[in-house]
């Protein structure tokens, strides 16, 4: 796990971790790995996972911060992110999630970020800073 913080909808955590399962057996072994893909970001509503905005993050995610009911995204480039199972290539480094309309955007503005944002960090009337 990279990061975490409470945001729309529960707590999302971003990082590499696979896929979240809801259930585990005596052994720790998963047993109930149904509904969402939530590889690299997914959201904790106290009792399950779920994507964000349907938004499938297939690559690490180095960090998260959320400014009222907006989501930045810090990611890796690689496998394009998927909506609701769609491939979504104009989504890459820096992603930004609406709460209040449920759509996420690039922010990476055809900036070379040389493949990896390590961190962001957003200042509220400044702008968002990122570090490679």
């Amino acid at each position: 796990m990279a990061d975490i913080a409470e945001g729309p909808g529960g707590l999302i955590v971003g990082g590499g971790f696979g896929r979240f399962c809801n259930a585990l057996d005596a052994n720790g072994d998963a047993t109930e790995c149904t509904g969402a893909n939530v590889e690299a970001l997914g959201v904790w509503d106290g009792a399950s996972w779920s994507t964000l905005g349907g938004l499938e993050v297939r690559n690490p995610v180095g960090d998260v911060e959320v400014v009222g009911d907006q989501v930045y995204v810090a990611t890796l480039l690689g496998r394009t992110p998927r909506i609701n199972g769609a491939d979504q290539p104009s989504l890459q480094n820096v992603l930004l999630f609406d709460g209040s309309t449920s759509q996420w955007t690039d922010l990476s503005g055809g900036v070379d970020l040389n493949g990896t944002v390590a961190s962001l960090e957003v200042l509220p009337g400044e702008g968002v800073y990122v570090n490679t």
